[in-house]
């Protein structure tokens, strides 16, 4: 009951609204002749009186261009490089020998020669030769120049061996019999000649710091690289009279600074101490080209005289940077020991006596360690350097020769090979 009469009640009111909605149109839009229809006309007159923007039919003309994008090169950026020189270690408190002595904290020319450890050598060479192949000269050479064999036994070093050469250097000939040989039939001919013993199996890898004690250190090494290599050798080890290992700074601390200075004079002692119960004497430093400033090594004098007394030498290497044969320049260089033995002279004059190696030496042009003298074609300007060199070393008493680097290797140290220029040297050394 209650349904229908709602029912009923939405339907009147839906028709209701129905004929208000029909009777209103009507009477305000459909009755023109009817003044109250007004809204209409008022209307009509609102639209006409509003302005509309005027609508542009979109063509290819009106469209603008797309701009095109072009890429522009990028101007590369020079490349630069940045060369750092490890500054030198600030001085400990400490009480020096010399007390004028001024501490220098700068080592120069920093660029440093050719150093054979660096790339193992490569393989050897096998010549065949019967045990006595050399036709030694009668006397030994009163040259002190001298060749570092590095790779077996070429003809040219057979000859520079034979023309009685004063000094010779071997690299590792624990295992090689024929060089084996060739030093026995050297040092038999020559008694007075002095061979230089070299190693380089083992040692790579292998460097200690100033934070690591050096007499452990001295004795750390002995025992991987010497000891091992003097068995190798067994009775052959008397054919030598110095060894020079380790070389430069592929073991040791650099020698510039109080700290590094004397950690390295503590090293050398105790190394040259056991060598010496090998029945070696031991060649010190291997120090490169340019470095270790004179005054400085007034920190192990006390040291240097101990190694002295144990038979060893001052080992250096003497490398000229452009051929000259001027003593002002070179005294930095090739003859840079000289500042050493002056320092000696006037410091500690027993130190005069104590002979000195030139371990390594020859040019390495522009202070390059790849370049020796065939970079450049320069054989007979090397010849030249080389017989005013002599001259001049043999000036000095306490030096014993150069061993010259290098002969045998014609691969990665081929720029220094002295063979092509074997006959001159052979001839040479023989004429002294």
């Amino acid at each position: 009951m209650y349904f229908m009469t709602k029912k009923r009640l939405l339907i009147i009111v839906s028709l209701i609204i129905s004929f208000t909605i029909v009777y209103l149109t009507n009477f305000f839009f459909l009755n023109k002749d009817n003044p109250k229809s007004f809204s209409l006309n008022l209307f009509k007159k609102t639209i006409k009186k509003i302005s509309f923007p005027k609508l542009t039919l979109i063509s290819k003309k009106n469209i603008l261009p797309t701009p095109t994008l072009v890429r522009k090169p990028i101007k590369p950026t020079t490349p630069f490089f940045i060369t750092l020189t490890p500054p030198p270690t600030k001085p400990a408190p400490t009480n020096n020998i010399f007390p004028n002595q001024t501490t220098v904290q700068k080592v120069t020319p920093t660029k440093i020669p050719p150093s054979p450890t660096k790339i193992p050598p490569s393989p050897t060479r096998t010549i065949p030769s019967p045990t006595n192949s050399l036709s030694l000269k009668s006397t030994i050479s009163q040259s002190k120049l001298g060749i570092f064999v590095l790779v077996g036994l070429s003809n040219g070093a057979k000859k520079i061996i034979a023309a009685g050469s004063k000094i010779i250097k071997f690299i590792d000939p624990q295992g090689n019999q024929e060089m084996l040989n060739i030093v026995k039939e050297y040092k038999k001919q020559y008694p007075q000649g002095i061979t230089v013993l070299r190693f380089w199996n083992r040692t790579p890898g292998i460097h200690y710091t100033v934070n690591n004690n050096p007499e452990t250190s001295s004795q750390d090494f002995f025992n991987r690289v010497h000891q091992p290599a003097f068995q190798e050798l067994g009775e052959n080890l008397r054919y030598f009279d110095y060894l020079q290992t380790p070389n430069e700074f592929e073991t040791t601390p650099e020698w510039w600074g109080e700290e590094k200075i004397r950690w390295n004079g503590r090293f050398w002692l105790k190394l040259t101490q056991l060598n010496k119960n090998y029945g070696i004497k031991t060649c010190i430093g291997g120090i490169p080209v340019g470095n270790v400033e004179a005054n400085e090594l007034g920190y192990i004098i006390q040291e240097l005289k101990q190694m002295k007394n144990l038979g060893a030498a001052f080992c250096y290497h003497g490398y000229t940077f452009n051929y000259s044969t001027n003593v002002n320049e070179e005294i930095q260089l090739s003859l840079r020991y000289r500042q050493f033995y002056n320092f000696f002279r006037q410091n500690a004059p027993e130190l005069i006596s104590m002979p000195l190696i030139l371990s390594e030496g020859g040019v390495a042009e522009n202070g390059n360690p790849k370049a020796g003298y065939l970079i450049s074609n320069s054989a007979e300007k090397y010849k030249s350097w080389l017989s005013w060199y002599d001259n001049e070393i043999r000036k000095d008493p306490y030096v014993i020769g150069v061993t010259l680097f290098q002969i045998g290797n014609t691969t990665d140290w081929s720029y220094f090979d002295l063979e092509p220029i074997s006959n001159w040297l052979s001839s040479y050394i023989r004429s002294q």
